[in-house]
């Protein structure tokens, strides 16, 4: 009888640690999905910062030949007035 007794508590724990196996495999499982999509919003983290990053570069570019086409009628104003004082 005692070896009946051992035999249904090996079974027990062997189903328990079964139970416990097939829940440790949905964990992993959904911890894998979860990090999968980790992965991929970093990835379209990192594109919205590549491309903000080549927007403010452009802006910046923009800027800068906007300043230049402003001050090209100045510059022809300065020429003038230097040429009105110089003669």
């Amino acid at each position: 009888m005692n070896k009946q007794k051992l035999l249904s508590e090996i079974m027990k724990r062997e189903q328990k640690i079964a139970q416990l196996s097939k829940k440790i495999n949905e964990y992993t499982s959904q911890k894998n999905g979860v990090q999968s999509e980790l992965n991929e919003l970093n990835r379209i983290r990192k594109k919205i910062e590549d491309i903000e990053a080549e927007a403010i570069k452009k802006q910046n570019t923009l800027e800068e030949d906007l300043k230049k086409i402003l001050d090209r009628p100045t510059k022809q104003k300065q020429e003038k007035v230097a040429e009105t004082d110089a003669g």
